[in-house]
């Protein structure tokens, strides 16, 4: 088994929430003290791994390294400049629909526009849905999960808003379309 490797296993085991004894960690991966040592203690000073001594043990821990990204919120900078980005495309091409003969339409480029805001938002979604899987494999702990599932579902509201503020005459038209591009899913009770 080449270092590589070793590390690789070292942080399949590790998690970033359970602390676990370096000795127990050593007896798991079958590979010689020294080279494991030697290994355990590179990824130490290159901050993958964090240890701390307690009674004379050493505890190892995987380090989190969602923080830094997460609370720079640089997860989230991409999706607001999209959204607003299609905001002041549909803005620039009002009206939002076109009315002819009593029927309302929407021109090429705000569909497009329009197509595109839901699924920057319907990514969102995604997100959401991911940090639920992350905390309960423990990636994350819960109090990030709750944080940043918020910040989503906050994000999600704050375009939805402005898209119908910015066309009050259209709301209820936003509305069916919207509902006419969700897919369903029927549950059968």
């Amino acid at each position: 088994m080449g270092d590589i490797e070793i590390e690789n296993k070292i942080l399949q085991e590790l998690s970033p929430i359970n602390e676990i004894w370096s000795n127990q960690l050593f007896r798991k991966l079958h590979v010689n003290k020294e080279r494991f040592t030697k290994i355990r203690d590179k990824m130490i000073n290159q901050n993958w791994i964090h240890s701390e001594e307690k009674n004379g043990r050493m505890f190892l821990t995987r380090q989190d390294f969602e923080a830094p990204k997460f609370e720079n919120k640089d997860w989230d900078k991409i999706a607001r400049i999209n959204c607003n980005t299609m905001l002041n495309h549909l803005k620039e091409n009002k009206p939002l629909f076109k009315v002819r003969k009593k029927k309302k339409s929407l021109s090429k480029d705000n569909k497009q526009a329009l197509d595109a805001l839901f699924h920057e938002l319907d990514r969102q979604m995604i997100v959401h849905t991911r940090l639920v899987n992350a905390e309960a494999l423990g990636l994350i702990r819960s109090s990030r999960a709750i944080f940043h599932q918020k910040e989503c579902v906050e994000l999600v509201q704050e375009f939805i808003k402005k898209l119908l503020q910015d066309h009050k005459e259209f709301k209820e038209e936003i509305k069916e379309y919207a509902q006419s591009q969700l897919r369903t899913v029927q549950f059968k009770i």
